[in-house]
């Protein structure tokens, strides 16, 4: 890559790094920047949106994931992010419909080859699993929020079924069974 191609990216790094050793201030301007140099760089929208995240602006964040899906609408990590970033503002529906977006991406059809490519099986890799586990909980927080807690019940064990040692989502089935006013099943998670 020439340098004014490399600079975007070089930015985007610096900034990506700044943002995991939790320097906020460097990292907002180092993705200002590579956004500026290329506004078309979904990763860097996505990354400024999470230190936005970081620092609890969620309409600042929201914007920014909004700019990266524009770029790239199939970034499952994307719908996640932005569903958080709108579960924080207590907009549940909004965060729900992100949280589906992401669970349909990763999600082959049912009609989908079983074999693709001579491989066997075309299901979700393990880290796709753990996301659509993470989706489904996400959804169930949203509807249990939302004062649905019977709608919650299938969630938390949809993400039971994909994850059967998740915790969280085992302790919120017991809160949605207890809310929806089934104490003995609440007691045997």
């Amino acid at each position: 890559l020439s340098a004014p191609q490399r600079q975007p990216a070089d930015l985007h790094v610096r900034g990506a790094a700044a943002l995991q050793r939790g320097d906020y201030g460097q990292a907002l301007d180092l993705l200002k920047k590579a956004i500026a140099a290329d506004p078309g760089f979904p990763e860097a929208h996505h990354d400024l949106a999470n230190t936005y995240m970081a620092l609890g602006q969620w309409d600042d964040a929201l914007k920014s994931f909004q700019d990266s899906i524009a770029i790239n609408p199939h970034s499952a990590d994307a719908h996640a992010n932005m569903g958080n970033a709108f579960f924080n503002l207590g907009r549940f529906a909004d965060s729900i419909d992100c949280y589906q977006r992401l669970i349909s991406l990763i999600t082959p059809p049912s009609d989908a080859p079983k074999n693709v490519g001579g491989i066997e099986g075309s299901s979700p890799d393990s880290l796709q699993v753990s996301k659509i586990a993470q989706a489904h909980f996400n959804i169930g927080n949203a509807l249990l929020s939302m004062g649905g807690a019977g709608d919650a019940i299938p969630r938390y064990e949809t993400a039971l079924s994909l994850q059967p040692d998740y915790i969280d989502a085992l302790n919120n089935l017991s809160v949605a069974y207890r809310q929806s006013g089934d104490d003995p099943k609440a007691l045997d998670c």
